[in-house]
């Protein structure tokens, strides 16, 4: 009887670690966004699932679908540019204001819709009101 009460254990063990596994898995398949306005926070940060080849801008369309967030834009891929995210728009704080992202604390010069994200990254989405001086952006 022994041998089988071990045998029970063993297979417990075993069920909890491919859970445990499978956990692991579905998070590092993951990524989060978060927007965050003039005056405010429009998304806390929300993860959704990852795909290969996803974009900072793709995964705001994506998620201003998903959320009802209005959203203007124009172009596509290297050529995306946000215009305005929740009716809150490029000009409408002065001619240095707009919408920036970052991911992983990083802002990038490189367009939205051609910056590759990974599983696991955080992609932010900031308005500016001073050409990303007032948001933490600095550009060599």
């Amino acid at each position: 009887h022994g041998d089988i009460s071990t045998k029970k254990s063993f297979s417990n063990v075993e069920k909890e670690e491919v859970k445990r596994d499978k956990k692991q898995r579905s998070k590092k398949a993951q990524v989060s966004i978060s927007i965050q306005g003039k005056s405010g926070t429009i998304l806390s940060t929300f993860s959704m699932p990852f795909h290969q080849g996803e974009t900072p801008f793709n995964l705001l369309i994506s998620v201003a679908k998903s959320k009802h967030i209005h959203i203007e834009y124009k172009g596509s891929g290297a050529t995306s540019y946000v215009v305005g995210i929740a009716n809150l728009y490029a000009m409408d704080h002065g001619n240095q204001s707009g919408w920036m992202y970052r991911v992983n604390g990083v802002f990038s010069n490189v367009s939205s819709g051609s910056y590759r994200i990974c599983p696991g990254d955080k992609v932010e989405w900031l308005y500016t009101c001073d050409s990303g001086k007032d948001v933490g952006a600095t550009f060599r």
